[in-house]
């Protein structure tokens, strides 16, 4: 294959820096969600106020489910929180109950 490394694009780190991978920092003792994920996430939550439920329930899931494969207990009680009060008024019961499903 003959493969080589660019020289500029390079960079030798120390391991405690973790390695960036498809959405989370890998470190030797644990996985971090990156922080531009999180950001999107916020971001996304602004643009749902005028989705329908269905397609907020899929976007809510979706993000949990990126979280569970990283050490995100308390990122995940954060996002529960925030989801729990900004859709308060409309369908309160059933973002907690499939809030509680997810997690």
């Amino acid at each position: 294959m003959s493969l080589r490394l660019h020289p500029k694009k390079q960079k030798i780190r120390p391991l405690g820096d973790g390695i960036d991978f498809v959405g989370y920092i890998v470190r030797p003792e644990y996985v971090l969600v990156r922080r531009r994920v999180v950001g999107q996430f916020y971001r996304r939550l602004e643009l749902l106020d005028y989705a329908p439920w269905t397609e907020r329930q899929a976007c809510i899931a979706s993000y949990f489910a990126h979280i569970n494969f990283a050490n995100g207990y308390w990122l995940k009680k954060r996002f529960r929180k925030l989801i729990g009060e900004k859709f308060e008024q409309n369908r309160a019961n059933t973002t907690i109950a499939f809030l509680q499903m997810t997690c």
